[in-house]
């Protein structure tokens, strides 16, 4: 007996195109094998998250978003955190609430008169302090942080996957899996990962819906998009980033690698035109939505309004902004590069200065992946008009593609150079200088951990030089009281002078400790002194202002031990 077949329908030369590469590459053995690489990178990304926030406390502003998500949760009233959208905290706060059926317990005191205050960090203290267990109210805490790292490394995979194939989205994966800026905000309840994660992922589901159509891409797209605008109210660049992609689309329709390419650059453009008019409503449409839902009210438009309006309501009068060892009273339009070239691991700046290079490559198609770049240069463009400088996590969402770029342009020379060195023994210098990159880029990963916020590369001096170029959650955000504990421990120092740059409280890690005086700034008496890097900064800033050399304790004093690069250790017994 024979079987009939029946011819699926022809949905258009798009179509066509795609079904060609689905039949083909679920056959390819290398597909399977680069999808078992990248679970394998993807889980040492996990690894990484988990293993590091165990080992770190709460970050300077951790305990607020923690807090604010628990009570949007439980009240429903969102007095806390107003200017940050609500998805992050109350991701954070439904994970608390799993884990109270777990047994974690925790309490919100809503008849405490910090609740009816302005001072939302000391409620956000009192949270903690009438936890249970608050070490692990924090993990618990951090958990959906890095569920959403994960899937934005999931993305860079697929996305690199559906441009070259599994080999070459290999490279983009393995860079995002490494870097310590990745891995440092994807386990810290803050919403840069997020807002990272849901750009991308935007971004991606663009693409497929501009090269395939399909209402699934249209629906992905608009929960993306809604989802970013929830994660931080800079994910508002969402819309012009789109629409810069879909313009490019629209200007150059051929230079997008699977846009169908039949019906002449006429119909193609008229396509695009539609896919942008129906991506703009449902993305709109799907953004009120989400809001909506996330502020629990029919009024959650006007909330996220006001939200936007008070991002900048809170900030120090006459703050003294620091970079390269100077400080000013204005943010500096250079801040953001300058902070990528200190903090980019060396292994990814190689890789991204050969990129630039293989530009002027002939036959290397520079302009083919030019797109990837759109959403990069105008996230730098408006950061630089940033009112504030305080830290690479505000550009954090620019890193997933610059790996994507440079896994193109690797692609590009790659398809330039095989023909060439073919059967040649030259053809082995590729693929060694890449195991090499790839191991210092392991060596480097392997190094800084679990203290991958501190995270600075060789060639600036590594974490040790990070006080001469920059501060605050660069390299301080009041992480590592853990160490500083073990650290007391060991040495029997009881009670230890402290300084902490940070909102976590030092004696819920055992920590015995007492303040600091004007007078021991001035002249260390005879005991150990523990000082954040960020407080050392203000004491060189406190030395300028004031003619008094003693308060530059970093010019000084040589430490007796540093904390996970974040808190110095000076011993004048």
């Amino acid at each position: 007996m024979t079987s009939r077949r029946r011819r699926p329908k022809d949905r258009g030369p798009g179509a066509r195109r795609s079904a060609q590469i689905e039949a083909v590459e679920p056959l390819a053995p290398h597909r399977s094998v680069a999808s078992l690489v990248a679970a394998v990178l993807i889980l040492s990304f996990v690894v990484q998250c988990l293993t590091s926030m165990m080992q770190q406390s709460a970050t300077y502003d951790e305990p607020v978003y923690i807090a604010a998500g628990y009570s949007y949760v439980e009240t429903g009233d969102f007095r806390l955190k107003q200017d940050a959208p609500p998805l992050v905290a109350t991701l954070s706060g439904l994970a608390l609430r799993f884990g109270t059926y777990l047994g974690n317990q925790v309490f919100l005191d809503t008849s405490s008169r910090l609740w009816s205050g302005s001072t939302e960090y000391r409620f956000a203290e009192q949270f903690f302090a009438k936890a249970a267990d608050p070490h692990r109210t924090l993990q618990i805490a951090r958990l959906p942080v890095v569920l959403v790292g994960t899937a934005l490394a999931l993305y860079v995979f697929l996305f690199g996957r559906r441009l070259w194939g599994g080999y070459a989205a290999l490279l983009p994966l393995f860079l995002f899996c490494i870097d310590p800026n990745m891995i440092a905000h994807s386990r810290t309840v803050s919403n840069d990962a997020a807002l990272a994660a849901f750009f991308f992922i935007a971004h991606y589901y663009l693409y497929r819906l501009i090269t395939e159509g399909r209402t699934a891409n249209l629906i992905a797209l608009s929960i993306a998009v809604a989802l970013t605008t929830v994660a931080k109210f800079s994910g508002l660049l969402i819309f012009p980033s789109l629409a810069l992609v879909g313009g490019f689309a629209y200007l150059f329709p051929g230079l997008l690698p699977v846009l169908p390419p039949s019906g002449g650059v006429a119909v193609q453009r008229r396509r695009i035109v539609r896919i942008g008019a129906l991506t703009a409503l449902t993305c709109t449409l799907a953004t009120v939505l989400v809001i909506s839902v996330l502020y629990q009210s029919t009024s959650g438009v006007e909330r996220y309004i006001a939200g936007v309006k008070s991002i900048y309501t809170n900030g120090v009068p006459n703050f003294q902004f620091y970079l390269l060892g100077s400080f000013s009273p204005r943010p500096s339009p250079y801040y953001y590069p300058v902070a990528i070239l200190l903090k980019t691991p060396d292994a990814t700046i190689v890789l991204w200065s050969l990129a630039v290079l293989s530009v002027f490559v002939p036959g290397s198609r520079p302009l083919r992946g030019a797109w990837i770049l759109l959403p990069v240069a105008l996230v730098m463009a408006v950061s630089s008009q940033d009112l504030v400088n305080l830290g690479l996590r505000r550009v954090l969402l620019v890193y997933p593609f610059l790996f994507l770029w440079i896994g193109e342009r690797s692609v590009r020379i790659w398809e330039v150079w095989s023909p060439v060195v073919i059967g040649r023994p030259i053809r082995w210098l590729a693929p060694v200088g890449l195991a090499l990159l790839v191991l210092t880029g392991v060596f480097s990963a392997v190094r800084i951990h679990p203290y991958q916020l501190a995270y600075f590369n060789s060639w600036s001096g590594g974490p040790a030089a990070a006080h001469r170029y920059l501060d605050d959650s660069n390299i301080d955000w009041g992480q590592d009281l853990p160490g500083l504990a073990e650290w007391q421990a060991r040495h029997g120092v009881r009670p230890l002078a402290l300084w902490y740059f940070g909102t976590d409280d030092p004696a819920s890690y055992g920590i015995d400790w007492r303040p600091l005086s004007d007078e021991e700034l001035l002249q260390p008496r005879h005991a150990a002194y523990a000082i954040s890097v960020n407080f050392l900064i203000a004491l060189k800033l406190r030395a300028l202002e004031t003619s008094h050399a003693e308060f530059d304790w970093l010019a000084r004093y040589r430490p007796a031990a540093t904390i996970g690069h974040s808190i110095n250790i000076y011993d004048f017994r």
